[in-house]
């Protein structure tokens, strides 16, 4: 089934907001394309568990970012403007999530260390951060402060979103209310910010977390053929050392 897109209503946007809605919508399809309905490890040679993991991870942060997107845009549709900016926000705490993962994996890749590649992707599958959690996941302001060194701009437009999500005046007032100062009477109609400004007001940090969740995954993919080269090193270790006399006095 097609991904369902934000729609390019030139009678409402204005030409540049076009040409931005244009990208958004192939960043998500670009997203879409790699979704998979099931990991398999079972391959010839068979796929070492922890590019597997990292692969599963990978896939469950394209499902869920698909889902957020098709929902945030039949929102918007909808007249519902203020779930399409919470959702924006969970995408792009996704998108710090997995550039994150990047990072970690980069820089255990250079040192070598398949332990420390195993430990970052076990955290980040069953992590959490409340008290029933197997192991603590960092906070995710972590993330967005690493990616916004790469990426300038992430870490106010991610702030930007959360204005919305939060019961402020942006997620309030600014998208439900209409006053009328002469009579004291205010309009509450949620369709009517469905415009060109709050368009504006969403469109950079949507696209650049799709953007930097593309980027991820091409980074990611890009990194599997050295995980692999690792975990076969490591393999082949853990066999020279288990055979009889491998420990043996010389």
């Amino acid at each position: 089934m097609a991904l369902v897109h934000f729609k390019n209503d030139s009678a409402r946007y204005t030409d540049t907001k076009s040409e931005h809605i244009e990208y958004l919508n192939s960043l998500a399809d670009s997203i879409e394309s790699y979704k998979a309905s099931i990991v398999d490890p079972v391959t010839d040679p068979m796929t070492p568990k922890t590019v597997w993991m990292v692969k599963s991870f990978i896939q469950l942060t394209i499902h869920r970012v698909v889902d957020l997107f098709t929902v945030a845009v039949n929102c918007w549709d909808n007249g519902q403007p203020a779930i399409t900016f919470i959702l924006a926000r969970a995408i792009a705490e996704n998108a710090a999530a997995i550039f994150d993962l990047y990072l970690s994996l980069d820089s255990s890749l250079q040192k070598g260390d398949l332990n420390e590649i195993h430990n970052a992707i076990v955290v980040r599958l069953f992590g959490g951060r409340n008290e029933l959690s197997l192991v603590r996941v960092s906070n995710i302001m972590t993330a967005v402060d690493k990616v916004d060194k790469l990426y300038e701009g992430f870490k106010v437009a991610y702030e930007d979103l959360s204005e919305f999500a939060h019961p402020n005046y942006s997620g309030m007032h600014g998208l439900y209310g209409k006053m009328d100062h002469e009579r004291l009477i205010l309009y509450i109609d949620g369709s009517a910010r469905i415009n060109d400004l709050s368009l504006g007001m969403l469109l950079f940090p949507l696209t650049e977390s799709l953007r930097i969740t593309n980027d991820a995954i091409t980074f990611i993919n890009a990194q599997y053929p050295a995980i692999w080269l690792l975990s076969d090193e490591d393999r082949q270790a853990k066999e020279s050392a288990a055979k009889p006399g491998a420990h043996a006095c010389q």
